[in-house]
């Protein structure tokens, strides 16, 4: 019974999701900012370390050339 305490309070938490290395870029959707303004047709999402980093129209939006870039056309 101690050594199974001991090895839980010992033991790092483990994650269940693991993030992803490297930026990730959706890169087709329809943005909707929820403002009021018309949406964003053709539009870039860049996400570093599970936080966005940059959003706006594709083509205009930077980010690292080795980001893995998933096609969301038709995603909103």
């Amino acid at each position: 019974m101690l050594f199974l305490l001991l090895a839980i309070l010992l033991c790092p938490p483990v994650s269940a999701a693991q993030e992803p290395a490297g930026a990730v870029v959706l890169e087709g959707a329809r943005l909707i900012d929820g403002t009021g303004r018309a949406p964003v047709e053709n539009a870039a999402f860049v996400i570093e370390g599970g936080v966005i980093r940059a959003v706006g129209p594709a083509g205009s939006v930077r980010y690292p050339k080795d980001a893995r870039v998933i096609d969301a056309r038709g995603k909103t």
